[in-house]
């Protein structure tokens, strides 16, 4: 017995092991670390601050200091879920590792508790912890953090409701109004809300018998959501004003036939994940899991079938296996439609209120049902496995599994990328939180001009990084905003865009979210290197005034700067600093 206790106390020593190691680089670099700039530094970290440093963190229709006072409603991102609490009382970056933290241990405990109540046998311990590590350390946007981390919790809510009596209500039940404060509508909600009605109409065919549990289990989580994502609510039913989110949108899937980018789409989607959502699965899981299926379907087959033991099994599998299925079907079929345009073309006429919505995000849900998969593969060779060495590769997949998640490096893979980040080996893009923000430079400034809430704008680099040191901005990149935004900022870089066919391309397809100031010569993606020639800025100076615009902060000196009625108002320098910057004034 004492063996058996102690046993048990090293697998959760190891396993809480693995979960600090995912957090300790950013411990270890702090403000040093290597964060991504696209879709995290360029934008909630500003976002929370400028809405937290007003006072409006949790406001819904208030006026912001930002874009001529825009209201916060526009800002639907910052919901009002966990992770917006944890902004709340901690400083910015404090909140960001909390809130990793907190992704990793919901990721865990997520995944942990709904792999326990499908593979229940006590041997099957060990290698569901390690999966639901795996699962729970997967890189991500950290927007999405809780959102996809939580999903295999919703997906034991609806087991264990399902299993109520189907006419008498369960109070358990309304705890799925709380549900929604770990997530995020607009990612996985929407999906999630969906696939639960799917799931009350299957079990009513099922069993002939409609469960009155999960239809108000679907209420409870429609009315969490209603209140978490109020902003989002609000600004798509209640504002009467066009979103930029309904213009034109041209990116798609990428080039060439139609049949070959569905293709790809697919390819990256299901087994790569989106770049917004890893799954990290090619390497590992998906070669072990088909090939040990095979192996496992035909050792099954040989057993004695009047074993009660492998006929529970065997249901358990073509339950996992049906459900899993039937997910990556629906995924599969709104990737392809995505892909064929038909959402514009058909849903989008008849929901208008859904135009631009992405679609496409249901391939996120990948990542749950991947390592459920995983899980349900490993236990199965564990069941029907009798070799020692055997059982020791199960688990050594199951670790090599985590190594590879630990390791990865790029695009959200906050661990890997800081793991490997050495002080003295820089690249030019990459930047650190210090680095990009530069409180202590932009402050000086800010003090050097006795700013009191000018409008400013970003020459050459995110104006993410001016909006989160306390400046207002007349430029931003924001995922909704009024049309009407849109076409003003457009008359004041529209002198640029007629000389410049490829500014004038990425602002029709990508200003609705990016309203930069083009230049050529300079861009605004992040870089250590410092301007070392002159620029031109061609701009409607009249429309920059009638935005607010009074200053132009830019990394480069703007050689034409009296023909747009601009002043040289001062030239700041750090050798500690990756910015130069001339500051321009509006005559």
């Amino acid at each position: 017995m004492r063996l058996k206790h102690r046993k048990k106390h090293l697998e959760n020593a190891f396993i809480t092991l693995l979960l600090l190691i995912a957090v300790a680089p950013l411990l270890w670099h702090g403000k040093d670390s290597l964060l991504t700039i696209p879709d995290g530094l360029n934008q909630t970290f500003a976002w929370n601050k400028m809405l937290k440093d007003n006072g409006i963190l949790f406001a819904v229709d208030s006026p912001t200091n930002q874009l001529g006072n825009m209201s916060a409603v526009y800002y639907s991102n910052i919901n009002f879920n966990i992770l917006t609490f944890v902004n709340f009382i901690f400083d910015t970056f404090t909140a960001f590792i909390v809130n990793y933290a907190l992704k990793i241990l919901i990721g865990y405990i997520s995944m942990y508790l709904l792999l326990r109540h499908l593979f229940p046998d006590k041997k099957n311990v060990l290698l569901i912890k390690l999966v639901s590590v795996s699962f729970a350390i997967l890189p991500s946007i950290p927007i999405w953090w809780v959102a996809l981390d939580s999903v295999p919790l919703l997906c034991l809510a609806f087991l264990l409701i399902m299993k109520c009596e189907h006419k008498k209500v369960n109070f358990h039940v309304f705890l799925l109004l709380l549900y929604p404060f770990l997530s995020f509508f607009a990612t996985v909600g929407i999906f999630l809300c969906m696939l639960w009605a799917l799931g009350i109409l299957i079990v009513w065919i099922r069993d002939k018998s409609l469960n009155i549990n999960l239809v108000i289990g679907l209420c409870c989580l429609a009315v969490g959501y209603a209140i978490v994502d109020m902003k989002l609510f609000y600004s798509v039913l209640a504002l009467n004003e066009p979103l930029s989110r309904t213009l034109p949108y041209a990116p798609g899937p990428g080039g060439g036939d139609v049949t070959d980018r569905i293709a790809d789409l697919l390819m990256t989607w299901i087994f790569f994940g989106p770049g917004e959502s890893w799954i990290q699965a090619v390497y590992v899981i998906t070669p072990i899991t088909f090939a040990a299926l095979i192996w496992a379907v035909l050792h099954i087959l040989r057993k004695n079938k009047n074993d009660e033991h492998i006929k529970e099994r065997e249901k358990l599998s073509s339950y996992c296996i049906s459900a899993i299925a039937l997910l990556g079907a629906i995924v599969a079929i709104v990737l392809i439609g995505y892909g064929l345009e038909l959402f514009t073309r058909i849903i989008y006429p008849i929901l208008p209120f859904m135009e631009g919505f992405y679609f496409e995000r249901i391939g996120s849900l990948n990542r749950a049902s991947q390592y459920i998969f995983f899980a349900l593969t490993l236990t199965t060779l564990l069941e029907i496995t009798r070799k020692k060495k055997a059982k020791f590769l199960l688990y050594a997949a199951a670790i090599l599994q985590i190594a590879v998640v630990l390791t990865t490096q790029g695009g959200f893979a906050y661990t890997g990328n800081n793991l490997f980040y050495d002080k003295n080996v820089q690249k030019d893009s990459e930047l650190t939180f210090n680095e990009f923000y530069d409180e202590d430079f932009f402050s000086y400034i800010m003090d050097d001009i006795d700013y009191n809430g000018e409008g400013v704008a970003a020459l050459g680099f995110h104006p993410s990084v001016l909006m989160y040191n306390g400046f207002s901005c007349a430029d931003c990149y924001l995922n909704t905003n009024p049309v009407s935004q849109y076409y003003a900022f457009e008359q004041v870089i529209a002198p640029q865009l007629e000389r410049n066919l490829a500014h004038k391309d990425h602002y029709e397809n990508w200003g609705r979210i990016f309203m930069y100031l083009y230049a050529d010569g300079i861009h605004w993606q992040p870089t250590r290197n410092k301007a070392s020639n002159p620029v031109e800025l061609h701009i409607n100076t009249q429309a920059f005034r009638d935005l607010g615009g009074v200053y132009i902060f830019s990394r480069a000196e703007i050689s034409n700067a009296a023909d747009i009625e601009l002043r040289l108002s001062g030239y700041y320098a750090d050798d500690e600093s990756i910015y130069d910057i001339w500051l321009y004034k509006v005559q």
